[in-house]
């Protein structure tokens, strides 16, 4: 049972979430902090100031105001409570204090908590690397007329997302009216929308030659706010100190999401190089034989002799020997055959560290031998006999879940 303290609990979104966990067995709201505690509307007890609050928690969830954010971050730190920050239209300054605080006690801090919208963001990140540079980028949002902030949050959080994924040189343009000129190739334009009960919509616009293509979210309740705050304080309720994101809650169950292997492969090893010259005429040798290179191995010299690996087609093992046969000596190349390219991918790599760990204590478990290993961010391959193939991949499948 994780025991929350509701900031802002008679705000909408805090009877959201008070109606929510009515009855959960694994939350409990034990107190609530609002200006305008009085008023005995709930089962647990509210006080007007964090200050007052003399109640335990194992963590706090705030939908408030940017206005009352040094009493809460004064109480977080004192407490060393976790904290799952909901508030958006924080300033630069504010946003600094946050990251102090943070340094005392778990923060989660998400402009939008949306599962939803956060997956868009990975969409968005995706699309920007292929279209960014071909295509004029835009963003419109629209809310309730109650909303003070403009842009929303969540509009510039998905700004900032495309821009690091553009390069991080585009101009950010809010009123174009003013602007008597041509779009540039280099800015996003953001645009905001205020009327009705609109809950929340987002969409952005690649705009290319002959062709348009929009991402959107469309939110249409507050409920999905509600439930993916909660998600977050099970989540950061257990977290060591630290800034979190929406992104950090996710990758959490997608570490690795995609396992699989190729059976057509062969290695080639090189022992006793005695110049990275040697590598690169390798290389060059390979590329006029036409032979397609996939994996490559190449650790620090030993007694300035170096070492390397490679993988390639096994229909193509015979070309590649003929054309390093004039390049190294016989005794120096190892050729592996019978072997498969074991792979892993999932986002969660990029923010969470034992997915390497996990991946090779499976294999071992099996007395199945690796090598060849390369990384990225999101991926990790391997070279393993051909016959042990199935059962590693079964295995790790079963490791981390994948069906």
């Amino acid at each position: 049972m994780i025991n929350m303290l509701l900031s802002g609990c008679y705000g909408k979104m805090g009877r959201y979430i008070t109606e929510t966990l009515v009855g959960s067995k694994d939350y409990k709201i034990v107190a609530g902090v609002d200006i305008f505690a009085g008023a005995k509307e709930f089962d647990y007890p509210v006080f007007d100031d964090y200050s007052k609050c003399d109640i335990k928690a194992d963590v706090i969830v705030d939908f408030t105001r940017p206005s009352a954010l040094p009493g809460l971050l004064d109480y977080v730190i004192k407490t060393k409570t976790p904290l799952v920050l909901a508030t958006t239209g924080h300033s630069k300054e504010e946003m600094a204090l946050i990251s102090n605080a943070a340094t005392f006690a778990p923060i989660f801090k998400s402009a939008n908590m949306s599962l939803g919208v956060n997956l868009m963001l990975e969409l968005l990140e995706q699309t920007t690397r292929f279209l960014g540079n071909s295509y004029d980028i835009e963003i419109v949002e629209k809310h309730h007329n109650r909303k003070i902030d403009a842009p929303s949050g969540t509009a510039m959080m998905i700004a900032n997302v495309i821009n690091d994924a553009a390069g991080g040189d585009l101009e950010y343009v809010f009123d174009r009216h003013s602007k008597f000129e041509p779009r540039t190739k280099r800015e996003i334009g953001i645009h905001a929308v205020r009327g009705g009960t609109m809950v929340g919509e987002h969409s952005v616009i690649f705009a290319g030659v002959d062709e348009v293509i929009e991402i959107n979210h469309i939110a249409q309740s507050r409920q999905i706010f509600a439930n993916g705050a909660i998600r977050a304080a099970g989540f950061i309720a257990n977290c060591p100190i630290g800034l979190y994101s929406m992104q950090d809650l996710i990758s959490k169950d997608r570490i690795v999401t995609r396992a699989y292997y190729s059976a057509t492969d062969s290695v080639v090893t090189i022992c006793d190089i005695p110049s990275s010259k040697i590598i690169a005429d390798i290389f060059s040798a390979m590329a006029n034989s036409e032979i397609n290179i996939d994996m490559i191995s190449q650790p620090a010299p030993i007694k300035g002799l170096f070492a390397l690996s490679f993988s390639l087609p096994s229909r193509s093992v015979g070309k590649a020997v003929d054309a390093l046969s004039m390049l190294i000596a016989s005794d120096k190349l190892e050729v592996l055959n019978d072997v498969a390219k074991l792979s892993v991918e999932g986002s969660g790599m990029e923010r969470q560290a034992g997915a390497a760990s996990l991946v090779f204590g499976t294999l071992a478990s099996l007395n199945i031998p690796s090598y060849l290993i390369t990384t990225s961010e999101t991926k990790i391959s391997c070279c393993v006999p051909l016959k042990n193939a199935e059962s590693a991949l079964n295995a790790l499948k079963k490791q981390f879940g994948i069906e």
